[in-house]
């Protein structure tokens, strides 16, 4: 079954099949006719009640091509969970830069700011209220500041900000002059919620898995932590070195930090999870080798043209397709989206496949995007 059919493509599937049978044929099928109003009329009545329903049904069986709300259910089956978005959190020093003459509070709620013109920066606030000392200490830039934690107000990645960029403060308490995130270490990585195309990929890894140990149990077991969009198996004797193995990661939102290194190099050389010494685990961040593309999708009409939600699935399980040291290739992509229903051409901006190296993954530029238009 065609999960993707559309009004249209019925229609066009009755006209063929009257003018098969013969019926009506000596009336002139012409848009205004009263033939056409009949065949749009019972066009609408299949769609409706019957594919639809259908399309439904058939998603819903299986994980490959459920929608979220049946995918939440597969999901709760395997004892998984959908990753949530999050908002960035970072670590912050705010105070003073002359030595404060009395204790003062700063409210839970202060607003903090990257520089530049008002609609471009990224704000956060302090997630507690606080109280700087009269008798506080310089810090190492010899101001008189105290550290708190402060919360993106947008969730995603756009709050992952670098060290040294939270420098503005919105209407202070007094006394209160300057504030500076120190590090680029965030206490949460901002990301956005997981998408379909992945969860259908960790389901898949995790249905895969016979027995622990397996690659396919470090995948589905490295997939599992909300900072990890993908991750890839290395054996021992593929990387040559005796008693050791290594997983690749690509973080959710860029490249994983010291600390979410640790996490995930402790958790499979834990007890429970180490086999017995002959398979210590390294983890390391996957280099990726980005594709910066503009994919046309063209189609007869524009009530034809799929929603941007299925364009987009479909390009992103392409690149979830994707191994190691697998080239992007155009054709490839091409061929999946033409069996979509009245797709008559797929035209790359830079045409040309992309080459990627050995230890490395490709992946979407954040240019990269995906536009369903009528041919012409």
């Amino acid at each position: 079954m065609n999960l993707n059919i559309t009004k249209q493509q019925v229609e066009t599937e009755m006209i063929t099949e009257i003018r098969n049978s013969g019926t009506f044929k000596n009336f002139v099928f012409s848009p205004l006719s009263k033939v056409y109003t009949i065949i749009r009329a019972l066009r609408t009545a299949i769609f409706l009640f019957v594919d639809t329903n259908m399309i439904s049904l058939q998603k819903a069986i299986h994980p490959h091509s459920s929608e979220p709300e049946d995918l939440q259910e597969h999901l709760i089956r395997r004892g998984m969970e959908w990753k949530p978005e999050l908002p960035a959190r970072v670590s912050i020093r705010i105070g003073s830069t002359t030595a404060p003459v009395q204790d003062t509070p700063i409210g839970q709620g202060q607003v903090i700011t990257t520089e530049g013109i008002e609609e471009n920066k990224i704000r956060f606030f302090l997630l507690d209220s606080i109280v700087l000392p009269a008798n506080v200490s310089q810090d190492e830039n010899d101001m008189y500041t105290i550290t708190a934690r402060a919360e993106c107000f947008l969730p995603g990645t756009v709050g992952n900000v670098v060290q040294d960029t939270i420098t503005q403060l919105e209407s202070p308490p007094d006394g209160i002059d300057y504030v500076n995130n120190p590090s680029s270490d965030l206490l949460q990585t901002g990301q956005f919620r997981e998408s379909i195309a992945s969860v259908r990929a960790r389901i898949k890894n995790f249905d895969s898995v016979s027995s622990k140990w397996e690659p396919a149990w470090y995948i589905s077991e490295a997939e599992a932590f909300s900072y990890v969009k993908r991750a890839i198996f290395k054996s021992s004797r593929l990387l040559g070195t005796e008693g050791q193995v290594k997983i690749l990661i690509l973080g959710s939102s860029g490249p994983l930090n010291p600390t979410q290194i640790l996490e995930l190099e402790d958790h499979f050389n834990s007890d429970e999870n180490d086999p017995g010494g002959a398979a210590h685990v390294l983890v390391e961040n996957l280099n990726t080798t980005e594709v910066d593309k503009i994919v046309y999708v063209k189609f007869t009409a524009a009530d034809t043209i799929p929603s941007q939600s299925v364009l987009d699935q479909i390009s992103e399980e392409y690149f979830i397709s994707l191994l190691e040291g697998q080239d992007f290739v155009d054709l490839n992509l091409k061929t999946i989206y033409q069996t979509l229903p009245n797709c008559v051409e797929v035209e790359f901006d830079p045409a040309g496949n992309v080459d990627v190296p050995a230890g490395s993954l490709a992946t979407p530029a954040l240019t990269y995007q995906v536009i369903g238009m009528v041919n012409v």
